[in-house]
């Protein structure tokens, strides 16, 4: 039992820290493609599409589980919050830099998952594990480094406000993303594929309705570059996604979120020797910090689990 249990927990965090580091890779090319012009919700139905393709045309599935409406409910509501609240990452995308973006949305969806964890799926939560999330938050802010902190002065534009209303929506989005997966792996109806089907399903309707009503025109490029970035970048997005459902299948919706913040030290680490970024003290604190935070998290969660 307590081998099973060690294994299980073991391919829980080496599914987290695949999630965080093409989550990484993810979000740099998201706001690449939109500085160049990409629109945000284009970027966001070509991954619903993709997603919709792969499962259609690469696999195949049988399943001795009865799926009920409000099994089929529950995906919706899942899918449904995953799509909008990839709109919204990449509308703040469009007037914030990365660092923004990520410290403000990962800041919201870490404390909000711990407390929907905690009130909806019972998921233990310690008087002792407040100061961990604070350290993990803390080193985000340093590695990632927001302009809204250490240059004040810059975030004044009304663009920038807006970006940060996106990014804070999508935080609380993948708040709740998060804990209605977890909440139908717990009922034992949960199926990778369906899920991704789902994705497909769900996420082009709603693309299209919300870029018919605030979207300007889409202006596809199809230049070979362009269309080479596209496919690599949808490529991470199925993977981020396929990694995210793998984790919360073996571990806490809570842990999941905690553990995406990995993201940000990978990332610094791909500055440092991809791009020969210049080493600073704050960004190797706060990676300090959030690799500490994250072994007391893990050393907290299999002695709980045992």
């Amino acid at each position: 039992m307590v081998d099973r249990m060690n294994i299980s927990t073991a391919k829980g965090a080496a599914y987290m820290i695949m999630f965080g580091a093409v989550a990484s890779v993810q979000a740099a090319l998201s706001k690449a493609m939109i500085d160049n012009g990409s629109n945000a919700f284009e970027l966001v139905f070509i991954r619903c599409v993709i997603h919709l393709f792969v499962i259609l045309t690469f696999t195949s599935w049988t399943s001795t589980v009865s799926y009920t409406l409000v099994d089929m409910f529950l995906y919706i509501c899942c899918t449904s919050t995953a799509v909008i609240s990839w709109i919204a990452t990449n509308l703040s995308f469009c007037s914030l830099g990365v660092g923004d973006s990520i410290a403000i949305e990962t800041g919201a969806s870490v404390l909000l998952t711990t407390f929907v964890g905690h009130i909806w799926l019972s998921e233990r939560v310690d008087i002792t594990d407040i100061p961990i999330l604070l350290m993990n938050i803390i080193g985000v802010i340093l590695v990632v480094k927001p302009s809204m902190i250490f240059e004040p002065n810059a975030y004044h534009k009304q663009g920038q406000i807006m970006g940060a209303v996106f990014a804070l929506a999508a935080g609380i989005l993948c708040a709740i993303y998060p804990v209605t997966v977890k909440f139908i792996a717990r009922k034992e109806t949960f199926n990778i594929n369906i899920f991704l089907f789902f994705h497909g399903i769900t996420g082009i309707p709603i693309t299209l309705v919300i870029t018919a009503l605030f979207s300007t025109p889409w202006k596809p490029s199809y230049s070979l570059d362009n269309c080479l970035m596209t496919l690599v970048y949808q490529m991470f997005c199925l993977a981020q996604t396929s990694f995210f459902a793998l984790a919360l299948e073996l571990e806490d919706a809570t842990y999941v979120a905690f553990a995406s913040t990995i993201s940000c030290v990978l990332t610094y680490l791909a500055q440092l020797t991809i791009f020969k970024a210049t080493l600073e003290w704050l960004a190797i604190v706060g990676s300090l910090l959030i690799l500490s935070a994250l072994t007391l998290f893990q050393i907290r969660q299999i002695r709980r689990k045992s």
